[in-house]
């Protein structure tokens, strides 16, 4: 009887220590589940920024060749490697790759896509005609725009492992960003953005031009 209810009080031990474990491993994998949701969360904002200013270009009315140079610009200047980003979105596709490997795989290229396309230079393509230049673009613009939809995807599977109450704020969150007018928050910001680096590129070019005229004077 006493060697049975050894038995019954390590199995019971056991079965503690089990459940135990895989509690604490529940709650880390929430915990983990909540930092990659939040690092999704801003690459998807920024993301949108940047779809954003494509289109604010548009509306400026440009040539093709100050389009592009426009668009370089931006992206050279607002979507350059914050320190520290890189290794956190890095470690979000590390942690990501332990519970769902093949999202993990997808957002490795959402993320090489959304880094390295909006610097991919066009000037090539703008110098041969605009059917060429526009083309090139929008292989570039749907090629975004897929990741994006990806993206969207990953973070409304996290936000459901995460818990019911987050994947349904986000959807409420998602339907009002929807109904927000295209000319307000984000978009306006980016606007006035634009117009500032147009203006400085164009002041940067006239003294460009000056300064060449100069020296031809001097020259002759």
């Amino acid at each position: 009887m006493e060697a049975i209810l050894g038995l019954i009080g390590v199995a019971l031990g056991w079965g503690l220590g089990e459940l135990s474990g895989a509690f604490n491993r529940s709650r880390e994998e929430r915990r983990m589940i909540g930092r990659v949701l939040s690092t999704l969360m801003s690459l998807k904002g920024e993301m949108a920024t940047s779809q954003a200013a494509i289109e604010g270009v548009k509306d400026l009315g440009l040539s093709i060749g100050e389009f592009e140079s426009l668009r370089q610009r931006y992206a050279k200047r607002y979507l350059d490697d914050t320190p520290g980003l890189s290794e956190e979105r890095a470690k979000a596709i590390e942690d990501l790759s332990g519970l769902m490997p093949i999202e993990a795989q997808e957002l490795r290229w959402v993320l090489r896509s959304y880094t390295f396309l909006p610097n991919v230079s066009l000037h090539g393509y703008a110098k041969l005609d605009t059917t060429a230049y526009i083309k090139a673009l929008s292989a570039i613009e749907a090629s975004i725009l897929v990741g994006r939809r990806r993206l969207d995807q990953i973070i409304a599977s996290l936000a459901w492992k995460y818990g019911l109450v987050t994947w349904l704020r986000l959807k409420v969150r998602q339907r009002r960003i929807n109904k927000l007018s295209p000319k307000l928050g984000e978009k306006n910001k980016v606007a006035l953005e634009l117009k500032e680096l147009l203006q400085q590129m164009r002041t940067e070019s006239s003294s460009d031009t000056q300064q060449e005229t100069d020296r031809s004077s001097d020259a002759g």
